[in-house]
Protein backbone atom coordinates (compact mmCIF):
# COMPACT_ATOMS: atom_id res chain seq x y z
CA UNK A 1 0.00 0.00 0.00
CA UNK A 2 1.28 3.70 -0.45
CA UNK A 3 2.18 4.98 2.48
CA UNK A 4 2.27 8.92 2.76
CA UNK A 5 5.72 10.67 3.77
CA UNK A 6 5.63 12.53 6.40
CA UNK A 7 7.15 16.01 6.29
CA UNK A 8 10.04 14.48 9.25
CA UNK A 9 10.52 11.72 6.71
CA UNK A 10 11.88 14.49 3.98
CA UNK A 11 14.95 15.57 3.43
CA UNK A 12 15.56 18.13 5.85
CA UNK A 13 16.12 21.56 5.25
CA UNK A 14 13.61 21.92 2.22
CA UNK A 15 10.48 23.67 3.08
CA UNK A 16 7.20 23.81 0.97
CA UNK A 17 7.91 24.88 -2.79
CA UNK A 18 11.65 24.18 -1.41
CA UNK A 19 10.69 20.49 -1.62
CA UNK A 20 9.02 20.73 -4.81
CA UNK A 21 11.76 22.14 -7.05
CA UNK A 22 14.11 19.58 -5.11
CA UNK A 23 12.44 16.72 -6.22
CA UNK A 24 11.43 17.89 -9.81
CA UNK A 25 15.01 18.39 -10.11
CA UNK A 26 16.24 14.98 -8.31
CA UNK A 27 13.87 12.85 -10.69
CA UNK A 28 15.70 14.79 -14.26
CA UNK A 29 18.90 15.39 -13.56
CA UNK A 30 19.79 11.73 -11.29
CA UNK A 31 21.81 9.77 -13.78
CA UNK A 32 22.09 12.25 -15.84
CA UNK A 33 26.36 13.42 -17.10
CA UNK A 34 26.60 16.93 -16.08
CA UNK A 35 27.17 19.32 -19.17
CA UNK A 36 30.06 21.39 -17.34
CA UNK A 37 31.99 20.33 -14.45
CA UNK A 38 33.84 22.97 -12.84
CA UNK A 39 35.53 23.57 -8.91
CA UNK A 40 32.49 22.99 -7.27
CA UNK A 41 29.94 23.20 -9.43
CA UNK A 42 28.03 21.43 -12.33
CA UNK A 43 25.82 23.19 -15.24
CA UNK A 44 22.91 20.82 -16.49
CA UNK A 45 20.55 22.10 -19.05
CA UNK A 46 17.52 20.03 -20.29
CA UNK A 47 16.11 21.20 -23.40
CA UNK A 48 12.96 19.72 -22.80
CA UNK A 49 11.67 22.10 -20.29
CA UNK A 50 13.92 24.99 -21.07
CA UNK A 51 15.70 24.60 -17.57
CA UNK A 52 19.15 24.87 -16.54
CA UNK A 53 20.45 24.49 -13.19
CA UNK A 54 23.50 24.89 -11.59
CA UNK A 55 24.36 21.73 -8.46
CA UNK A 56 26.88 22.08 -5.94
CA UNK A 57 29.05 18.53 -6.34
CA UNK A 58 29.62 18.78 -2.33
CA UNK A 59 26.58 19.37 -1.03
CA UNK A 60 25.02 15.57 -2.68
CA UNK A 61 23.89 17.54 -5.80
CA UNK A 62 22.13 20.10 -3.96
CA UNK A 63 20.39 22.88 -6.48
CA UNK A 64 22.47 25.89 -5.95
CA UNK A 65 20.47 28.24 -8.55
CA UNK A 66 17.92 27.65 -11.74
CA UNK A 67 17.13 29.76 -14.62
CA UNK A 68 16.45 29.36 -18.60
CA UNK A 69 18.16 32.38 -20.68
CA UNK A 70 18.66 29.46 -23.35
CA UNK A 71 14.97 28.79 -23.58
CA UNK A 72 13.88 26.91 -26.53
CA UNK A 73 17.46 26.45 -27.53
CA UNK A 74 19.75 23.74 -27.02
CA UNK A 75 22.66 24.15 -25.41
CA UNK A 76 26.20 23.21 -27.35
CA UNK A 77 28.26 24.58 -25.02
CA UNK A 78 29.23 25.51 -21.35
CA UNK A 79 32.28 26.49 -19.37
CA UNK A 80 32.93 27.53 -15.85
CA UNK A 81 35.84 29.67 -14.92
CA UNK A 82 38.49 28.64 -12.27
CA UNK A 83 36.97 29.03 -9.29
CA UNK A 84 33.21 29.16 -10.42
CA UNK A 85 32.47 32.55 -9.85
CA UNK A 86 31.31 32.72 -14.05
CA UNK A 87 29.91 30.75 -16.44
CA UNK A 88 29.53 30.70 -20.11
CA UNK A 89 27.08 28.72 -22.42
CA UNK A 90 26.45 28.57 -25.97
CA UNK A 91 23.60 27.77 -27.89
CA UNK A 92 22.38 26.17 -31.46
CA UNK A 93 21.58 30.23 -32.69
CA UNK A 94 25.00 31.43 -32.26
CA UNK A 95 23.92 33.01 -28.91
CA UNK A 96 26.40 33.34 -25.73
CA UNK A 97 25.74 34.33 -21.95
CA UNK A 98 27.86 34.93 -19.02
CA UNK A 99 26.33 33.77 -15.72
CA UNK A 100 26.83 33.93 -12.51
CA UNK A 101 26.02 30.49 -10.89
CA UNK A 102 25.84 31.76 -7.47
CA UNK A 103 22.51 33.51 -8.13
CA UNK A 104 22.10 32.67 -11.45
CA UNK A 105 21.70 36.11 -12.54
CA UNK A 106 23.17 37.13 -16.26
CA UNK A 107 26.08 39.31 -16.62
CA UNK A 108 26.73 39.63 -19.97
CA UNK A 109 24.37 38.50 -23.17
CA UNK A 110 27.16 38.56 -25.54
CA UNK A 111 26.89 39.37 -29.02
CA UNK A 112 25.29 36.79 -31.70
CA UNK A 113 27.38 34.61 -34.20
CA UNK A 114 26.11 33.35 -37.32
CA UNK A 115 26.05 29.57 -36.49
CA UNK A 116 26.26 27.22 -33.62
CA UNK A 117 28.76 27.66 -30.69
CA UNK A 118 31.29 25.05 -31.02
CA UNK A 119 33.44 26.18 -28.11
CA UNK A 120 33.75 28.22 -24.91
CA UNK A 121 36.40 29.90 -22.53
CA UNK A 122 36.12 32.23 -19.47
CA UNK A 123 38.87 33.37 -17.19
CA UNK A 124 37.72 35.50 -13.92
CA UNK A 125 41.68 36.13 -13.44
CA UNK A 126 42.16 37.46 -16.73
CA UNK A 127 38.35 38.90 -17.26
CA UNK A 128 37.68 37.36 -20.50
CA UNK A 129 35.50 35.06 -22.24
CA UNK A 130 35.92 33.45 -25.40
CA UNK A 131 33.59 31.83 -27.93
CA UNK A 132 33.46 30.27 -31.17
CA UNK A 133 31.03 28.99 -33.93
CA UNK A 134 30.70 26.77 -36.51
CA UNK A 135 31.22 29.71 -39.06
CA UNK A 136 34.62 30.01 -38.18
CA UNK A 137 34.25 33.12 -35.67
CA UNK A 138 36.26 33.53 -33.16
CA UNK A 139 35.09 36.35 -30.44
CA UNK A 140 36.81 37.37 -27.36
CA UNK A 141 34.66 39.34 -24.73
CA UNK A 142 36.07 41.81 -21.76
CA UNK A 143 33.72 41.20 -18.90
CA UNK A 144 34.62 44.72 -17.43
CA UNK A 145 34.42 46.68 -19.63
CA UNK A 146 31.20 44.94 -21.60
CA UNK A 147 33.18 45.15 -24.99
CA UNK A 148 34.55 43.20 -27.33
CA UNK A 149 38.66 42.62 -27.47
CA UNK A 150 39.41 40.25 -30.24
CA UNK A 151 37.30 39.47 -33.10
CA UNK A 152 38.18 37.29 -36.26
CA UNK A 153 37.36 34.15 -38.63
CA UNK A 154 39.95 31.18 -38.47
CA UNK A 155 40.77 28.58 -40.89
CA UNK A 156 38.63 26.04 -39.19
CA UNK A 157 36.38 25.74 -36.75
CA UNK A 158 37.47 25.85 -32.97
CA UNK A 159 35.98 22.79 -30.58
CA UNK A 160 38.61 23.55 -27.51
CA UNK A 161 39.82 26.78 -26.13
CA UNK A 162 41.81 28.13 -23.08
CA UNK A 163 43.51 31.39 -21.74
CA UNK A 164 46.91 30.99 -21.10
CA UNK A 165 46.99 34.95 -20.63
CA UNK A 166 45.30 38.00 -20.80
CA UNK A 167 47.10 38.38 -24.53
CA UNK A 168 47.07 34.75 -25.25
CA UNK A 169 44.56 31.90 -26.02
CA UNK A 170 44.96 28.60 -27.04
CA UNK A 171 42.82 26.29 -29.24
CA UNK A 172 42.01 23.02 -30.89
CA UNK A 173 40.47 22.87 -33.93
CA UNK A 174 37.86 20.67 -35.47
CA UNK A 175 40.99 18.96 -37.29
CA UNK A 176 42.80 18.34 -34.82
CA UNK A 177 45.44 21.06 -34.69
CA UNK A 178 46.46 22.73 -31.61
CA UNK A 179 46.73 26.65 -32.40
CA UNK A 180 48.20 29.53 -30.48
CA UNK A 181 46.55 32.96 -30.77
CA UNK A 182 47.86 36.33 -29.38
CA UNK A 183 44.82 38.82 -29.09
CA UNK A 184 46.81 41.61 -29.33
CA UNK A 185 48.10 41.57 -32.51
CA UNK A 186 45.26 39.16 -33.62
CA UNK A 187 47.79 36.60 -34.93
CA UNK A 188 48.29 33.01 -35.02
CA UNK A 189 51.46 32.88 -33.54
CA UNK A 190 52.22 28.58 -34.00
CA UNK A 191 50.52 25.96 -34.92
CA UNK A 192 51.09 22.19 -34.62
CA UNK A 193 48.95 18.93 -35.27
CA UNK A 194 49.84 16.29 -32.89
CA UNK A 195 48.69 12.77 -34.86
CA UNK A 196 46.45 13.14 -37.51
CA UNK A 197 45.66 9.57 -36.51
CA UNK A 198 43.78 11.04 -33.12
CA UNK A 199 40.72 12.70 -32.46
CA UNK A 200 41.76 15.29 -29.63
CA UNK A 201 38.46 15.64 -26.93
CA UNK A 202 40.16 17.47 -23.94
CA UNK A 203 42.49 20.19 -23.06
CA UNK A 204 44.15 21.08 -19.70
CA UNK A 205 46.51 23.99 -18.65
CA UNK A 206 48.81 23.23 -15.85
CA UNK A 207 49.00 25.27 -13.44
CA UNK A 208 52.51 26.76 -14.11
CA UNK A 209 50.73 27.61 -17.94
CA UNK A 210 53.95 26.45 -19.19
CA UNK A 211 52.31 23.02 -19.90
CA UNK A 212 48.76 21.97 -22.05
CA UNK A 213 47.55 18.76 -21.62
CA UNK A 214 45.86 16.92 -24.66
CA UNK A 215 43.51 13.53 -24.50
CA UNK A 216 42.09 12.16 -27.15
CA UNK A 217 39.18 9.78 -28.17
CA UNK A 218 41.85 6.90 -28.22
CA UNK A 219 44.17 6.17 -25.86
CA UNK A 220 46.80 8.84 -26.48
CA UNK A 221 47.70 11.67 -23.90
CA UNK A 222 50.14 14.44 -25.20
CA UNK A 223 52.28 16.93 -22.95
CA UNK A 224 52.98 19.85 -25.12
CA UNK A 225 54.75 22.85 -24.15
CA UNK A 226 53.34 26.03 -24.56
CA UNK A 227 55.97 28.08 -25.67
CA UNK A 228 56.44 26.80 -28.17
CA UNK A 229 53.29 23.59 -28.89
CA UNK A 230 56.98 21.34 -28.85
CA UNK A 231 55.45 17.72 -27.55
CA UNK A 232 57.38 16.69 -24.44
CA UNK A 233 56.08 13.33 -24.21
CA UNK A 234 52.62 11.27 -25.01
CA UNK A 235 51.19 8.50 -22.87
CA UNK A 236 49.67 5.35 -24.28
CA UNK A 237 46.79 4.75 -21.68
CA UNK A 238 45.19 1.23 -21.36
CA UNK A 239 41.56 2.62 -22.21
CA UNK A 240 40.13 4.41 -24.99
CA UNK A 241 38.51 8.25 -24.77
CA UNK A 242 39.79 11.00 -22.47
CA UNK A 243 37.44 13.48 -21.09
Amino acid sequence: FFKQRTAYEMQRGLVGSEMCIRDSINAEYMGKRPFSVGKNLAYISFAQNNMEHIIDTRLANEPVSTFHYNQNEIVSKAAFSENDQFLITGNERGRSYIISPEDGTIQANLPATSDVISAVAISEEYKLAAYASFSHELIVYKINSFSIAFEQKLNDVSEMMTFVDEYTLLAITRNGKIIKIDLYTGKILKEMMPDQNVWPSVMVLSHSKKFVYVGTRESTLFAVYVKTLDILYQVKLPYHGLT
